[in-house]
């Protein structure tokens, strides 16, 4: 058991550090290490523990980079007809469904719920090129 708290610890303090975000993230750290954790194989259950409980398979390709600067686009309804479309902001984490973010507005400070989110660096960079140029739109 220590030893799952130890690898978190490490997953949240690499996360944080690489972006240079605050501690007050912390918690979204957690929650993302967490959701990150049990969608990969985990020699103590021999299996994905998300596999395991919900017998449905995993698909990792909407993970992206914790920290990572990112765009979400409002619907008209969500806006008025002169607001930008577009908010800039960085993920955070993650929520209920698989392809819905968690998203900070740089310019309001408020946690915004994406279903689609662009101009992100995705988690699964190819060896031969950095994530900071693979980008997914």
């Amino acid at each position: 058991m220590e030893r799952k708290w130890r690898s978190l610890t490490e997953m949240i303090r690499a996360m944080l550090h690489h972006f240079g975000l605050h501690a007050k993230y912390l918690g979204h750290a957690i929650q993302t290490a967490a959701h990150i954790r049990n969608r990969i194989f985990h020699p103590s259950v021999n299996g994905i523990p998300y596999e395991l409980l919900t017998s449905s398979k995993v698909d990792m390709l909407y993970i992206r980079v914790f920290g990572c600067p990112c765009h979400v686009h409002l619907d008209s309804a969500r806006r008025s007809k002169l607001q930008d479309t577009v908010i800039s902001g960085f993920l955070v984490g993650y929520a209920d469904a698989p392809t819905t973010y968690l998203v900070q507005s740089i310019a309001t400070s408020c946690i915004l719920v994406a279903n689609g989110i662009h101009g992100v660096a995705s988690f699964l960079a190819t060896p031969t090129t950095s994530y900071k140029k693979h980008i997914v739109i």
